[in-house]
């Protein structure tokens, strides 16, 4: 999973196809009623393949994906990573289970 942020132009479809994801999903785990987007708006992407673009590398990916880049290196062992090209599709790595607690003190 990472975060996709809109640009102008982009439409949920673009994206989806970019992406290689349903427009569907991306509205669900959005929480969107309608497909109005605006640029600048924060999406939440869900796949475990990511389809690499132009001007890509494994450390932005790590970045966009919130994994670092040393997970993101060993989930694609057969790729180097100074050779990415766009269009290759490269592994993202699954994010660790967390527990989330809260502390009040008084």
């Amino acid at each position: 999973m990472f975060v996709y942020t809109v640009n102008p132009g982009d439409s949920l479809f673009t994206i989806s196809q970019k992406y290689d994801i349903s427009v569907d999903i991306i509205r669900s785990v959005n929480g969107l009623v309608n497909p109005n987007i605006v640029p600048g708006q924060a999406l939440l992407i869900t796949t475990k393949i990511y389809t690499v673009q132009p001007g890509d590398s494994f450390y932005t990916i790590s970045q966009m994906a919130y994994v670092s880049l040393d997970m993101l290196i060993a989930a694609n062992p057969e790729i180097n990573p100074n050779f990415l090209q766009p269009g290759m599709k490269i592994d993202l790595p699954e994010l660790p289970d967390y527990t989330a607690s809260t502390c009040i003190s008084m």
